[in-house]
């Protein structure tokens, strides 16, 4: 439960903290350029992690989600309840399908001493008709 209650308060101060913006191209992309020892503030004491959010209109939509970055970076995606949908790192993208729609986020998470570029890229590919549906069929 703290667990969950933890999540739920991560993602709604990446939203409340002005970061957050409508996913409205296929490339996010950012940079860090590393902070020095001795910070006062506890953003600087913590990793520094970029929040974003989009709306996923239909059921059974397929994606995937790949970074690629100068620096160590993770690309993780969760559901409006905060569960985990799909992540990747620099050596790997991740893929599947979003079985439900509604309101997600993607948050990009760097370590805190480092300095480089970032581009994540999320993919959602929205289907109008499930393969698994009956009226797909040929008879």
């Amino acid at each position: 439960m703290k667990t969950v209650i933890g999540w739920i308060v991560l993602l709604m101060l990446g939203l409340l903290s002005g970061n957050a913006s409508p996913l409205d191209r296929k490339v996010i992309q950012g940079s860090r350029t590393g902070v020095g020892a001795g910070g006062t503030t506890a953003f600087e004491n913590s990793p520094r992690n970029d929040h974003f959010t989009f709306e996923v209109t239909q059921d059974n939509a397929a994606f995937t989600v790949s970074i690629k970055a100068s620096m160590d970076a993770v690309v993780r995606m969760y559901s409006e309840t905060g569960q985990l949908v799909a992540g990747a790192n620099n050596t790997c993208s991740m893929g599947g399908r979003i079985n439900r729609a509604g309101t997600y986020s993607m948050v990009v998470f760097t370590p805190r001493y480092v300095t480089g570029t970032y581009e994540a890229v999320p993919k959602i590919s929205e289907v109008t008709q499930s393969v698994n549906d009956p009226s797909n069929s040929l008879s």
